[in-house]
C-alpha cells in the first residue's frame, strides 16, 4: 500500500470536486494529511461551499466520508521532504 502526505490543498480539491472518484483514492490509498487542513477547511467552509454548490449538509456528509479514509498527522511530525 502505498502512502501520502498530502496538504490542505488536495483535500480542497477533493472537497470541492464531491467526485466520487477521490472516494476511490483514498480508499485504495492511505493519505496523511496535517492537522491544519482541518483547520483551513473549517476557516474556508463558506468558500468551500459556494464552490462546491451543495447543500452543508451534503458537503459535511461527504467531507464525513472522504476523512474516514485518511489519517490526520500533527504538522509537527511531518518533514518538509515528505510533502508531495
Amino acid at each position: 500500500m502505498k502512502l501520502y502526505i498530502s496538504d490542505a490543498n488536495v483535500i480542497f480539491s477533493a472537497l470541492i470536486s464531491g467526485r466520487e472518484l477521490y472516494q476511490k483514492i483514498v480508499a485504495n490509498y492511505k493519505f496523511y494529511p496535517p492537522d491544519f487542513a482541518l483547520a483551513e477547511i473549517q476557516k474556508y467552509q463558506a468558500l468551500l461551499l459556494e464552490k462546491t454548490k451543495l447543500k452543508e449538509d451534503a458537503l459535511r456528509e461527504y467531507t464525513i466520508q472522504l476523512f474516514s479514509e485518511v489519517v490526520i498527522v500533527s504538522d509537527f511530525l511531518i518533514s518538509d521532504r515528505s510533502y508531495i
